[in-house]
This record gives structure tokens, sequence and C-alpha cells, in this order.
């Protein structure tokens, strides 16, 4: 009997010791794993700076172009206006700040438009047409600005 509880003894300590092991290397991982989300979200936080500085770098560029200019994020549906430039503001008669995150309809109340916005996001190669904004005639033309789904909408 005594043997029996010597060995269950040993056993037990064993599994402790196994246990204590375990919960060491799991302990080890969890702090690397901290670590390297921590270099992540530093990485991140400065990747939205950049992104910040880029975004105020692009508008300023936009606001002094004189034609009215129009960027549709077109990977979520609807399609969402991502900027537009002071120019298209006035055309469209929208609070540029306003503006951000509204559909192409919304934006610019001209089906012609949506259909260039359509045509873009369907893979037509820069789509061209005409649309009448308060009794004047503009051309509006569209392309790819990048890989993530953003498309430029220029009006002359």
């Amino acid at each position: 009997m005594d043997v029996l509880l010597l060995i269950a003894l040993i056993a037990v300590l064993g599994l402790c010791a196994l246990l204590w092991w375990r919960l060491g290397a799991a302990l080890q991982r969890a702090d690397y794993v901290q670590g390297k989300l921590e270099d992540t979200r530093r990485t991140l936080a400065v990747s939205r700076a950049r992104l910040n500085v880029l975004q105020r770098q692009v508008q300023a560029l936009a606001d002094v172009l004189f034609e009215p200019l129009l960027v549709f994020n077109v990977s979520t549906t609807p399609y969402t206006l991502i900027t537009l430039n002071l120019a298209a503001a006035q055309v469209f008669k929208i609070d540029p700040q306003a503006a951000h995150g509204r559909t192409v309809m919304q934006v610019t109340r001209h089906h012609e438009i949506d259909a260039l916005v359509n045509a873009l996001a369907q893979g037509q190669e820069q789509p061209e047409a005409q649309v009448m904004i308060e009794d004047n005639t503009f051309r509006i033309r569209g392309g790819r600005i990048g890989e993530l789904g953003e498309y430029l909408v220029v009006i002359t």
C-alpha cells in the first residue's frame, strides 16, 4: 500500500512539474505575442500619421485645381466619396466636410455621374460622359488611381 501511495505521489508531482513547465512556455509565448502586438501598434500609429500627412497633401493639391475633382471608393457598396476639391463642392453645392462617406448620388445628384462610377467599378477603362449642371455642359471622365478600389472622377 505504501508503495502505491509513493507511486501515486510521484505521478502527481510529475504531472505538476509538467503543468508548471507548460505554463512557463505559454507565458513566454504570451510575452512574445504581446511584444509583437506592441510593435504592430507602433507601426500602425506611424502609418496612420503618414497617411494623414498624405491625405492633407493630396487635398491641398486637389483644392488648387480649377476642375471639379471627386474620388470615390468603389470597393464598398454603395460607392462612397473619399474626397472632393473645392471646385467640386461649389459645382454640387455641398459642404466638403459633410460630403465625405456619402454615395455618388447623394453628392452629385446626377445619374450620369453615378453611371460613370458604376462603369469604372465594372472595369471599363476611362469612360467619358457629358452632364448638364445648372445650364452648363460638363465633360466627365474617370480612371482608377489606387489598388484598393479608389476611382477618380474629373469634371471639365
